[in-house]
């Protein structure tokens, strides 16, 4: 399904079609508890059902015995990209490295047009919120029709909202709940009740 866009004045961009589903889903995880186990399990889940999922899921590591570092972890080769710049034992903290982060994004950008179930990305947060970091991925994925999944932080649930509008959802931090949103979504977006019955490659 490509589903086409129509702009918004001073705002982001919005699917013109006759039908209204949420095609992406924020989880609203409690402080800054990460949400990525989630993610990865209901990733997981899908491919084990035979869906295609693609995109990143964060960890954080001790770098150089400095500082934690973050990076992303491909879910569907297991390749780990360092996002951040380790800038040593006396920094006060490591900071994003937009041009690895630039680099991801590419590869995000190649895996859209290779024809994936469902993207799955850490988190929409402030660079997503202003127009940056990860966000001309969930543009494309959503002009293609592909369901997106990610993080979000309840101090960027409205930009969520403003960015996506009735094309958006929060969903719980819950297993059950996130896997039953990507069924229900997937089924939607296919149209094809056998798609659910894959097997796993």
């Amino acid at each position: 399904m490509t589903v086409t866009f129509a702009h918004r004045k001073g705002r982001s961009v919005q699917p013109d079609n006759q039908e209204t589903f949420p095609l992406v889903a924020g989880v609203v995880g409690h402080g800054r508890e990460p949400v990525d186990p989630l993610l990865e399990a209901a990733a997981r889940t899908l491919r084990a059902m035979g869906y295609r999922v693609g995109g990143f899921v964060q960890e954080e590591r001790i770098a150089d015995g400095c500082c934690a570092a973050t990076y992303l972890r491909d879910i569907e080769d297991g390749r780990s990209v360092l996002i951040t710049q380790i800038l040593g034992a006396e920094a006060k903290g490591c900071r994003l490295d937009p041009q690895r982060l630039a680099q991801a994004c590419v590869g995000l950008l190649d895996s859209l047009d290779g024809g994936i179930d469902l993207l799955v990305l850490n988190r929409f947060g402030k660079d997503e919120a202003e127009g940056r970091g990860f966000r001309t991925v969930i543009e494309k994925a959503l002009g293609l029709g592909i369901p997106v999944l990610f993080g979000v932080r309840e101090a960027y649930a409205p930009a969520l909202g403003d960015f996506a509008g009735d094309y958006g959802t929060t969903l719980a931090p819950d297993e059950a709940a996130i896997i039953a949103w990507c069924v229900d979504v997937l089924g939607r977006r296919g149209g094809d009740a056998a798609k659910g019955e894959k097997t796993a490659a």
